[in-house]
């Protein structure tokens, strides 16, 4: 019987010529193969991406087909917004400030600058707004025109700065991301797809375990109504890479990103083996 795969998350999912990520090697055994992995997106960014790609396929795949959705969630802090080029907060922001990282980088790092160009990173950062300002589909959206742009806490920019400190905090983070794994579940089941997931690296459970559970229950309705036996990491990714290998063979020369060996046997070792006892 005709099998699709739609898997998404950040730069962790998001396969490509220089680094084959984990997803890549979950490809056998599915017909169609959908990958909406996006370098830097948030979850807020991925839910979107990966319901749009689950409804879309759904237009034209009968009701008895199985689809499988397999998610690797990103950092709880990261943020998604429809914004454009006249608004306090817009892409430019972002991108020039990415180029800055980029010059920094070259200057003073050439081996990782040296690294990320030879994974395409660089070419994406220096397109125009190519990566920032999107539709969910990927096509590049006019400055002047609304869509969406995806940033990190990292950014060192004050407009970018002054909004993580006036009107974020790590608990809203905590209780976004519960929000958008429980209502990705409920759509996959409104939808007949199977719904899997994980996360790239311990910061969701820890929240969880030392701060929300222990004081602040009342806002975890949404994690509560999870079916947390489909998620195949809920330690996240890196844990895994930590303790099954070295640091050099582990993990990229950034110290962040785990080698294609690690994606590869996570996937074979961890994400299959889950997919198939389901």
């Amino acid at each position: 019987m005709y099998k699709a795969l739609i898997t998404g998350g950040c730069s962790f999912s998001d396969d490509h010529y220089a680094l084959h990520t984990w997803n890549t090697y979950l490809e056998d055994g599915y017909d169609d193969v959908y990958h909406t992995g996006k370098d830097g997106a948030g979850n807020q960014y991925i839910f979107r991406l990966v319901t749009k790609k689950l409804l879309d396929i759904r237009k034209h795949i009968p009701w008895r087909c199985q689809v499988d959705v397999v998610v690797l969630w990103s950092g709880i802090s990261r943020k998604c917004i429809v914004t454009n080029s006249i608004q306090h907060l817009n892409q430019n922001l972002l991108i020039d400030e990415a180029i800055k990282l980029v010059e920094t980088l070259k200057d003073k790092e050439p081996d990782a600058y040296q690294e990320a160009k030879g994974m395409g990173d660089i070419d994406i950062v220096l397109e125009s707004n190519g990566g920032q300002h999107l539709d969910l589909d990927g096509n590049v959206i006019k400055a002047e025109d609304y869509a969406y742009s995806f940033f990190v806490p990292s950014l060192r920019n004050k407009v970018v700065e002054d909004y993580y400190a006036k009107y974020t905090n790590i608990i809203d983070d905590w209780e976004k991301t519960s929000v958008d794994i429980l209502n990705l579940q409920q759509i996959c089941e409104a939808n007949n797809a199977n719904f899997y997931w994980g996360h790239i690296h311990d910061h969701y459970d820890e929240v969880y375990t030392n701060r929300v559970k222990k004081k602040y229950n009342h806002i975890a309705w949404a994690h509560d109504k999870i079916d947390h036996s489909k998620c195949f990491s809920p330690k996240g990714m890196t844990d895994w890479v930590d303790n099954n290998f070295t640091k050099e063979k582990g993990y990229l020369p950034d110290d962040w990103h785990p080698s294609e060996r690690a994606h590869k046997q996570f996937a074979k070792s961890i994400i299959q083996p889950f997919l198939n006892k389901e």
